[in-house]
């Protein structure tokens, strides 16, 4: 766009960094990732884009509900971070409407949905404790974003060796 969309006196907001700044889009070198257009019958991703025995670090949560853009929104904080602390690392996602996984620094970590109705249950899994910590932080903000979700239950185990 060229102007401001959304005008107030003297502020002007753009929207591109709006939707970057509710975590809807993420601008990963010359492309933007936005997850929420995804069709929500894409449920699988590649088999070989994760291997779970391959993982040092998880994580299991339980929640009574979780809002539909929920993972979504995950994808793009996750993506966001981990481009921002890349350091000449790309980051690379393959999500679904269930699952993603995320490849960078020569990591991998997963973040699934579990349970359909209630209770909901959030996995992360990891090979690297820095792309765990951005995964695990990006749940929090998320959830946090949304009032009144607390986990019901929570399993960790923070580093499973």
């Amino acid at each position: 766009w060229s102007q401001g969309v959304v005008l107030s006196g003297q502020c002007e907001v753009d929207p591109v960094e709006l939707l970057k700044w509710l975590d809807i889009i993420v601008q990963l070198n010359d492309e933007f990732l936005v997850p929420s257009i995804l069709p929500h019958g894409r449920v699988q991703i590649s088999s070989d884009a994760f291997c779970i025995s391959m993982c040092f670090w998880k994580l299991t949560s339980q929640f009574s509900r979780l809002p539909d853009c929920f993972l979504q929104r995950v994808v793009v904080r996750v993506a966001a971070r981990a481009s921002e602390l890349s350091a000449g690392f790309s980051v690379s996602v393959e999500f679904s409407s269930s699952a993603a996984v995320f490849h960078h620094a020569g990591s991998v970590c997963a973040v699934t949905l579990g349970g359909q109705i209630s209770p909901r249950y959030v996995n992360v899994s990891s090979t690297g404790k820095k792309l765990f910590e951005i995964a695990k932080e990006a749940i929090m903000h998320t959830l946090n974003f949304f009032p009144g979700i607390r986990d019901t239950e929570v399993n960790k185990c923070e580093q499973d060796r």
